[in-house]
């Protein structure tokens, strides 16, 4: 590598012109770029090297002549054709300050030149001219700029870059980015100077991108030479590689590609039962309600609000209930809505497509959630897999016990089988908004942890975001946020002291949490919503025995986690006790004095995961390592006698796996499979003159209309139909016991005149008459105040006359 001179103190700038076949405008591009060195760039020693990389006209003879013409032009000759490998022969012969390269044709306006050498003079290792930038004046033909912006898309989806527009033909580097750089960089075509940049990001050097004036060769009847398939399967390859080398820039080790084959896996292994449920109904001839095993009177209420959102609704009534309540909002089921309303599908497939949806947003937010508490990538591959998939005991349990009836309303029974938010498989596989719910808790909380670790506003902010968006729909969990937060300040105290930063910290994580938190406690104590808001989470913990079943293998692990990161020093060992007080603080407010308990359940099984994961890949590799080579009786190693040792602990240690956390997990679906194919019609499926009823209701009767029914009935006809209903749900109907005592009379008991005032009292518009409620013995049919409007086998309505 020569020297280059300068002739002042000024920074020496080396601009490469790539040229291949160049002889129409390789004159005109050297004279314009000396024209505007002389002219923009006083303060730098400009140095102009052609490098021809094989041209067969007469590239070489006009450069020639403009380097005898003038001093600071140069000629070189690359020893084979590319692109990149042009550049590269110019940027090694000479010394500089600042690397510098532009395309021969001039397709970027040399007025965006100054600005590109200004940009890594002040400070940026790297500078790239964009035509993506916002301040960009750019014309290109529409095949051109839908390929710019397919390999957008595509290096954004891969690598994560966060430059806009990497191929630009136009770049400019320091010194010590092209030095350490360069030595890295493999291809020397077209890619060449995408890979640059690409590695220069994963080295964590700055770039920054220039606005430019573009114009495309081929608007002004200038020929390219790029074969346009060929660049694009270079470049596809060259991206792919890139990938495997470097990961994803955006969050380094988040492992993108397996976080989305796990999700793919949760979206497959969740929808088994729902897809069952449907084709197995259809074989029936029969419509399934989509109702599962976990809670299923509640899907009424959720496919409700869909409905409601699909048809423009902001705020949302409870429709089981004829008592006034408020109008209440719920994001995640206008989301529900807007997929409703965009792809015309009814509310149950949106309720599924946004559960679907949802998956890889809640699997990518724990995946970045691990990689702060734990590193290395098999290690966090572990805890994702352990989170995603793991369970308890509780299928184990149920072979030999039935469920118990306890004391003070509690329930026997293993929290695995039957508490929907307990862990992550159950509440992927049966709701969105535990989905989001769990989700936003999870980026709350891992995202508060990291500001106070850093003292960073900017994480307290986003933290607190999360949180308020987790409040406005499940306010519940402002009391694990705050009691964690809190648990979690007082260790950070004890260990560093306190400081007015961490205040501010505080504060800016509380302070965007403030605004739902308060509407949510309005609307519990101060309107009508309250009562049947509180009422319907009366929600107790199952005893210690049943908790522990439905966390056995997390809570037989974790002990050793803890211990192997804490016997680590530094991150590792304040990682690991801020997990173990995420544990005890969530596992006291289990049974705090709150009648929401069980709905704390959820996030706890985070941290467990974590620490579970830890101890679970150290014994792995302990079981492998430990018995690779056994002593022989000579004292030398006997493959022999390792193999079938490390093989028959490696068999044991994966049976003891799938009996600690897989077997919950693959009864759930199997479970829900079995339920539908029992003799169970009226919950889980619909004959066809019960269709038809619930389609002549939402078809025929005005939104207004107002239904009188039993509870099992109310609950299809709120949920499906969305009509209102004397009572439909044993939670959003106020006094629902003695409001079904009310139907009961009404059906069985009442006198013609007791029947006309109570449906005039209560603003009844229509009674729905089906087998549930002609248990009760006595019809409505001869009743003068009821005129009968629909009949399908034994499903009819009746308006009041």
């Amino acid at each position: 590598m020569s020297v280059m001179q300068p002739a002042s103190g000024h920074p020496r700038v080396l601009i490469a012109i790539p040229a291949l076949n160049e002889e129409r405008v390789i004159r005109r591009t050297v004279e314009a770029l000396h024209s505007c060195a002389a002219r923009s760039l006083g303060g730098y020693d400009v140095r102009i090297v052609i490098a021809d990389n094989g041209s067969t006209d007469g590239t070489v003879a006009v450069a020639n002549a403009l380097a005898s013409e003038h001093p600071d032009v140069r000629l070189i000759r690359a020893t084979r054709r590319g692109k990149g490998l042009a550049i590269r022969t110019a940027w090694s012969s000479e010394d500089a300050d600042i690397y510098a390269f532009m395309d021969a044709d001039l397709a970027t306006d040399l007025a965006a030149l100054p600005a590109l050498l200004d940009c890594v003079r002040e400070g940026m290792d790297v500078a790239v001219g964009s035509r993506a930038h916002k301040d960009a004046d750019v014309e290109r033909t529409p095949f051109r700029a839908f390929l710019s912006r397919g390999y957008r898309a595509v290096l954004a989806a891969a690598v994560g870059t966060r430059i806009k527009d990497m191929p630009c033909g136009f770049k400019a580097a320091s010194r010590a980015a092209v030095k350490a750089v360069m030595p890295q960089v493999t291809n020397d075509a077209w890619f060449f100077d995408s890979e640059f940049v690409l590695r220069a990001e994963a080295a964590g050097l700055r770039v920054r991108e220039i606005p430019v004036r573009w114009r495309d060769g081929a608007k002004d009847g200038r020929v390219t030479r790029v074969r346009i398939r060929r660049i694009v399967r270079e470049y596809l390859g060259e991206v792919w590689r890139m990938r495997r080398e470097l990961g994803s820039l955006r969050t380094p080790g988040a492992d993108d590609g397996f976080v989305w084959l796990v999700s793919v896996a949760l979206m497959i292994a969740t929808s088994v039962a729902p897809l069952f449920g449907a084709l197995y109904g259809r074989a029936l001839h029969m419509e399934w309600t989509g109702r599962q095993v976990f809670s299923p009177g509640d899907l009424s209420a959720y496919l409700s609000q869909i409905s409601q959102a699909a048809r423009g609704r902001f705020a949302f009534d409870d429709l089981a209930t004829l008592a006034p309540q408020l109008a209440v909002p719920h994001p995640v089921w206008w989301l529900g809505g807007i997929i409703s309303r965009v792809t015309g599908l009814g509310a149950l497939a949106s309720y599924h497509a946004l559960r679907i949806l949802l998956i890889p947003a809640g699997m990518f937010a724990f995946a970045r959630a691990i990689n702060w508490f734990v590193e290395g990538r098999a290690l966090r591959r572990t805890c994702l897999l352990l989170l995603a998939f793991g369970g308890g005991m509780g299928a184990l349990y149920s072979l030999g016990a039935a469920p118990l009836n306890l004391p003070g309303g509690l329930y026997g029974w293993p929290t695995d089988l039957w508490v929907s938010e307990a862990n992550v498989f159950s509440s992927f596989s049966y709701s969105p908004h535990f989905i989001a719910s769990w989700t936003l808790q999870i980026l709350a909380l891992f995202l508060v942890n990291r500001a106070m670790a850093r003292r960073s506003l900017r994480d307290a902010l986003l933290a607190g975001l999360a949180g308020a968006a987790l409040l406005s729909f499940h306010p519940f969990y402002a009391v694990t946020i705050g009691a964690v937060v809190i648990a979690w300040t007082l260790l950070w105290s004890w260990r560093r002291g306190f400081a007015w930063r961490d205040v501010a910290v505080l504060a800016a994580f509380g302070l965007p949490m403030l605004p739902p938190a308060a509407y949510h406690a309005w609307l519990a104590f101060f309107t009508p919503n309250g009562g049947t808001m509180l009422g319907a989470n009366l929600l107790w913990t199952p005893p210690v025995l049943f908790v522990f079943i439905g966390l056995a293998g997390f809570l037989a692990l974790a002990p050793a986690g803890f211990l192997a990161m804490r016997r680590r020093t530094g991150e590792a060992r304040a990682r690991a006790e801020e997990l173990a007080a995420w544990v005890c603080v969530n596992a006291a407010l289990l049974y705090a004095p709150l009648t929401f308990q069980r709905r704390l359940m959820e996030g706890i099984e985070f941290p467990l995961a974590v620490l579970a994961g830890v101890a679970l890949l150290a014994l792995a590799r302990k079981t492998l390592q430990g018995s690779a080579f056994a002593p022989g009786a000579a004292g030398m190693p006997t493959e022999k006698r390792s193999l079938p040792a490390a093989a028959l602990r490696l068999t044991t240690m994966t049976f003891a796996g799938i009996l600690l956390f897989l077997v919950t997990t693959i009864v759930t679906p199997l479970r829900d499979i079995a339920v539908y194919q029992t003799n169970r019609p009226a919950m889980f499926y619909r004959t066809p003159d019960q269709s038809a009823a619930l389609s002549w209701i939402a078809r025929e009767t005005p939104e207004n209309a107002t239904f009188l029914s039993t509870l099992p009935s109310g609950n299809d006809i709120f949920g499906y139909a969305v009509r209102r209903t004397y009572v439909g749900h044993w939670a959003l109907t106020p006094d629902e016991g003695a409001k079904s005592a009310d139907v009961a009379r009404f059906f069985s008991g009442m006198t013609l005149a007791e029947r006309a005032a109570f449906v005039r009292t209560q603003g009844v518009t229509h009674v729905f008459f089906g087998p549930e409620e002609r248990q009760y013995g006595l019809g409505i049919e001869k009743d003068p105040g009821f005129r009968r409007v629909f009949q399908s086998g034994q499903y009819a309505i009746f308006a009041v006359r």
